[in-house]
């Protein structure tokens, strides 16, 4: 998709939004949207919002229930990116890293990511900490329970019936 006649100061942010809306409102196949979000990454220079755009693919990836090649997807992030990361891209980064990783089967590296993750929501400023904290304890539960979710949608279901308060209005299971 092209955005001739409009003008965005960032079009990795303006392609995340705009293949992030085709997904939520069902208008195309998984499968094309994943084939979008590979075309726009190759064609985009590193920075927060391309990085955001990786990490979004990551998770249409797991989605898709393509756990491996979404794992691919944090090993072409270079890490000199990750260290310069503002807090919110940083948090997201590590956090999908974990749940990646843990539906890969790497329980143990996934646990490893989550108390990199507990050290950074301890350091992070008190806006967000509240936030970061909740979303934490509750994501760390549900990557220690006795049944291993075996699907992303699995984990956002248990996620929404651990604290339906937390999620807002736009999360809406069809």
């Amino acid at each position: 998709q092209k955005f001739d006649f409009i003008l965005f100061p960032n079009i990795g942010a303006a392609y995340n939004n705009y293949l992030l809306a085709i997904y939520f409102l069902k208008s195309e196949p998984i499968a094309n949207i994943i084939r979008e979000y590979a075309n726009v990454i190759n064609d985009l220079q590193y920075d927060e919002d391309s990085i955001l755009l990786q990490l979004n693919y990551a998770g249409l990836l797991l989605q898709a229930g393509n756990n491996r090649e979404a794992l691919h997807v944090f090993d072409r992030i270079p890490q000199a990116d990750i260290d310069a990361m503002d807090t919110y891209y940083a948090y997201y980064y590590y956090f999908n890293k974990a749940v990646t990783l843990y539906l890969s089967g790497s329980l143990e590296l996934a646990h490893s990511v989550m108390d990199k993750l507990s050290e950074m929501v301890t350091n992070c400023s008190f806006t967000r900490q509240r936030y970061y904290q909740k979303h934490f304890i509750i994501s760390r539960q549900l990557m220690q329970e006795e049944s291993a979710h075996s699907s992303l949608q699995s984990m956002q279901e248990s996620f929404a019936q651990v604290a339906p308060e937390y999620l807002s209005n736009n999360w809406k299971y069809y």
